[in-house]
């Protein structure tokens, strides 16, 4: 599965950003950026996905998804010659269900169990914005991140799910502390996160018949 995708983006105030706006990077009044127009075009959300399932029984379903996009970028990708950015991982994971006791079972990288879902919690049937935008909206919780879940449901209309997520708490800076001086490293690209334990995110879902309703609780040490 996948797309092909040329986009064209025109923004009145320019933080110089491609197809993820930054949304803490948009110039205010005082910054020359707030007076400079931005037109750009990228090919970079163009997306290729590959599903594999097998069913070893009538109860039991298997699957394993990959799925990339092309917003990587190497040391010599530029949008002033080549345009030539490299291969991204999305999503990498595997999936078992057991449709007798309505339990589903995921294990690799997934959109985080705090995004919400168009029906119950299941994977590929997040709902996301449907915009240009990769950085979709300001107020939608969503990250990617590997993750260990494990579903219930109820006759496929109420669902309590629980995950255990790559922590993503990064922070940095120096403070003072009782006359010491501690600094914290900023984090960021590959580096761990700060902390000792991963994300735990409890989510209770229900569909009956008319909507989709969500509840989840995040959990996370510093």
């Amino acid at each position: 599965g996948g797309y092909l995708e040329a986009a064209t983006i025109n923004r009145q105030r320019a933080p110089g950003a491609d197809i993820s706006q930054p949304w803490n990077g948009i110039p205010y009044p005082n910054a020359n950026n707030y007076h400079v127009n931005e037109f750009r075009q990228s090919e970079h959300q163009s997306r290729f996905s590959l599903l594999v399932q097998g069913s070893p029984s009538d109860t039991v379903h298997l699957a394993a998804y990959y799925e990339l996009d092309f917003q990587g970028a190497a040391t010599n990708s530029n949008t002033n010659e080549s345009n030539s950015f490299t291969p991204r991982t999305r999503n990498v994971y595997m999936t078992v269900d057991w449709d007798t006791p309505g339990l589903h079972f995921l294990a690799g990288q997934n959109w985080s169990l705090l995004t919400m879902d168009k029906h119950g919690i299941t994977p590929r049937d997040e709902w996301s914005p449907q915009e240009i935008d990769a950085q979709y909206s300001v107020g939608y919780n969503w990250t990617r991140q590997p993750q260990l879940r494990i579903v219930k449901d109820w006759d496929k209309k109420y669902w309590l799910g629980l995950s255990l997520e790559n922590p993503e708490t990064t922070f940095g800076g120096t403070t003072s502390l009782s006359g010491a001086t501690v600094s914290l490293p900023n984090v960021s690209g590959y580096t761990s996160a700060i902390t000792n334990m991963p994300d735990v995110i409890i989510k209770g879902a229900m569909d009956p018949g008319y909507g989709h309703y969500e509840l989840f609780g995040i959990g996370r040490g510093f």
